[in-house]
């Protein structure tokens, strides 16, 4: 039996990496840089209480987890000079989802981005120094509008450019078991690899 997998209309935010404390590139240093044939971007996944409490054993989360970064390595596929290939270092199962900010089952993106990318890198020694950190969450992500109503039509948020960096992090959504975050965990890793949306300004 085949069933095809659910695909959300993909509305996300990209978030520039702030200019007071980061690195930023010189074009003039990169001058006659080697550039492998090959990379490969170490990612390491959290997935929180409403996401993993899915699955009855660690286990059938890590294959899970597999499948989705099996599908992202298919669509980089076509990537060259360099080759872009992802490979998952780990998984926690995080209980209390202390970087959310948001009520109920709502998880206000920004904010949370801001949170989350603190909560990683205060464990980067534990997850074993990954390039990228990414969070599978099972809360209804949303942004907040200027006129202070809530767009729940986001389905995740990325630093742009942030791979390798303090903001190596991007979050999105999943409902588990049904593997519609995949699509998410692409375009996301996209943005924390330095890509920006077509009509966005250079960041």
């Amino acid at each position: 039996m085949i069933h095809e997998i659910e695909k959300k209309e993909m509305v996300d935010i990209e978030k520039a990496i702030p200019e007071k404390g980061a690195w930023t590139v010189n074009e003039r240093a990169n001058v006659g840089q080697y550039v492998p044939p090959e990379v490969t971007v170490e990612i390491f996944m959290v997935s929180d209480r409403l996401h993993h409490k899915h699955f009855n054993t660690t286990v059938e989360l890590i294959y899970y987890l597999c499948v989705h970064i099996n599908s992202v390595n298919i669509r980089y596929a076509d990537t060259k000079e360099p080759r872009v290939k992802f490979l998952l270092m780990g998984v926690e199962k995080d209980q209390f989802s202390t970087y959310r900010k948001g009520t109920g089952n709502l998880m206000e993106s920004s904010s949370s981005l801001d949170k989350f990318r603190q909560y990683a890198d205060s464990k980067r020694y534990e997850y074993g120094y990954p390039d990228m950190v990414f969070l599978m969450t099972g809360f209804d992500v949303y942004s907040e509008e200027k006129d202070g109503t809530k767009s729940l039509n986001v389905l995740g948020i990325g630093f742009v450019g942030g791979l390798c960096t303090q903001f190596f992090v991007a979050l999105g959504e999943d409902s588990a078991g049904r593997f519609n975050g995949m699509h998410t965990l692409t375009h996301e890793a996209g943005h924390v690899l330095g890509a920006s949306h077509d009509e966005s300004s250079p960041k």
